[in-house]
């Protein structure tokens, strides 16, 4: 959601307009953001549609919109905001780049570097005895978690799947095996992704707000983006998007 091309470098992000429509966050900004809009932007904003496309630097988007200038992603540049000094997480990656749009914080912030990582203050998987139970213990946060990660609905156990998935549960929590999870050593409990991350969320200003909020994502392990309270997504959609070739009209 850019105005005008910035320099090619850039990845698109669009995070920026969720987080200046809900309001500040807890997290501390990744860097600076320069911001152009048109004056119409300014208003006050109804609905917020946050598009994150994984790999589309702004250099593909001013390619796109110079061949195709009457295009869907055209007519949203040039109604929307450029941020000129925004840049990507380091590590640069699909898992915290998405918590980092909808926190405003760096992994340093949010504690989450990769979807796959360790944690040297967690007890590993499966641990029940943890008194003096040594600590560090990877921590998952890919398809690996799913109840049936071979399942379009993640092991929910839905008939006539695939026509069926609309019905798949928004507690993406539900289909976690908590047997694949870390384990707590302060409650000796499986550590779900919403309790691992260290700050709120967008969804979490935007529902304190008093709006409604809704996201789809392609793991139940986005369940991350509820936040530390584990409420901030009233419909979340999460398919275990590895079957994604089998969705409805896909």
């Amino acid at each position: 959601m850019f105005r005008r091309p910035v320099r090619p470098a850039r990845t698109v992000t669009a995070a920026a307009a969720a987080l200046a429509a809900a309001g500040a966050l807890t997290a501390t900004a990744i860097a600076p953001a320069a911001a152009h809009a048109p004056a119409q932007a300014h208003s006050r904003a109804r609905h917020v549609l946050l598009l994150s496309v994984d790999g589309l630097h702004q250099s593909d988007l001013a390619w796109y919109i110079d061949r195709h200038p009457h295009s869907a992603l055209a007519r949203l540049a040039g109604s929307g905001v450029e941020y000129t000094h925004a840049r990507t997480t380091v590590p640069s990656d699909s898992f915290p780049g998405m918590v980092g749009q909808l926190t405003g914080g760096d992994p340093g912030t949010t504690g989450v570097y990769y979807d796959d990582s360790y944690d040297t203050a967690l007890l590993p998987a499966a641990t029940t005895a943890c008194a003096g139970a040594k600590p560090g213990a990877e921590v998952d946060l890919t398809e690996d978690l799913d109840k049936n990660k071979d399942s379009l609905d993640a092991g929910q156990g839905l008939t006539g799947l695939p026509g069926s998935i609309l019905r798949m549960t928004g507690d993406a929590a539900s289909l976690i095996d908590p047997s694949k999870l870390p384990v707590d050593p302060k409650t000796c409990r499986p550590l779900y992704p919403h309790s691992y991350l260290k700050v709120n969320t967008v969804f979490d200003v935007a529902r304190k707000a008093g709006l409604r909020t809704a996201w789809s994502d392609k793991h139940v392990a986005y369940d991350i983006l509820n936040g530390p309270a584990g409420n901030g997504i009233q419909d979340l959609f999460a398919p275990e998007q590895q079957q994604g070739d089998r969705l409805p009209g896909r």
